[in-house]
């Protein structure tokens, strides 16, 4: 609804902070895609903050990661991937790692 709302507007540039942080998976993947395709048919230019490196390629056309506080790499998608930063390796192998998985009192 935020960005219903934001659009409503007409600005040239959306500041997004985290916007699908807090959905459950199936819910996110269906906003990322449906993001992606109304910024590309609006011609808009998002400013889209995350500490997701799967949302980061799923979404951006360039992504700019940050550490210690400086510009460590900005690169298009595919070329993120094969970035050569120690501080962007470490951002991709992080996302390839699986979510632990739920314990239940029985698992002890």
């Amino acid at each position: 609804m935020a960005i219903a709302r934001a659009l409503s507007f007409s600005p040239g540039l959306l500041l997004m902070d985290e916007p699908f942080g807090a959905l459950d998976p199936l819910t996110r993947a269906s906003l990322q895609k449906e993001f992606a395709e109304l910024k590309a048919r609006l011609g808009k230019t998002a400013i889209f903050v995350t500490h997701d490196v799967r949302e980061a390629l799923r979404v951006g056309t360039r992504i700019a990661l940050l550490a210690g506080g400086r510009l460590d790499t900005v690169a298009a998608p595919e070329q993120f991937r094969n970035t050569r930063t120690e501080e962007a390796r470490a951002f991709l192998a992080g996302s390839d790692r699986r979510p632990a998985r739920k314990t239940t009192a029985t698992d002890w």
